[in-house]
């Protein structure tokens, strides 16, 4: 399966960490401290977060393919809508019929370090 780390930056600038399968298009919803602990959990199966939070913007940045993100919702636990912004053809910003297209970004913020 090809996948990618993801960066995760959450509304008051904590970068968080998860992973990207490029194959099936889904970002892994659970968020870590770290790339390592990230990529350990990668496609276990991991109770939810007992978590009660507000969901908040948040900016996703994947170094899968040629680098892109896009914004989402999140908490400091979890991605909430963690599916890829605009369904099946991520390089080529295709829709599927009836989703509602979301604004990739393509140029790396300034937050991106890996």
């Amino acid at each position: 399966m090809s996948s990618g780390s993801a960066l995760v930056r959450l509304e008051d600038g904590t970068i968080k960490w998860t992973v990207y399968s490029g194959t099936s298009d889904i970002l892994s919803a659970l968020l870590f401290d770290t790339a390592d602990e990230a990529w350990v959990n990668r496609g276990k199966r991991m109770p939810e977060p007992d978590c009660h939070c507000e969901p908040q913007p948040v900016e996703i940045w994947t170094i899968y393919g040629g680098e892109f993100g896009w914004k989402a919702d999140g908490c400091e636990h979890r991605v909430h809508n963690h599916l890829a912004p605009h369904g099946l053809e991520v390089n080529y910003c295709q829709w599927a019929p009836g989703e509602e297209p979301v604004d990739l970004i393509e140029v790396q913020p300034d937050w991106v370090v890996f």
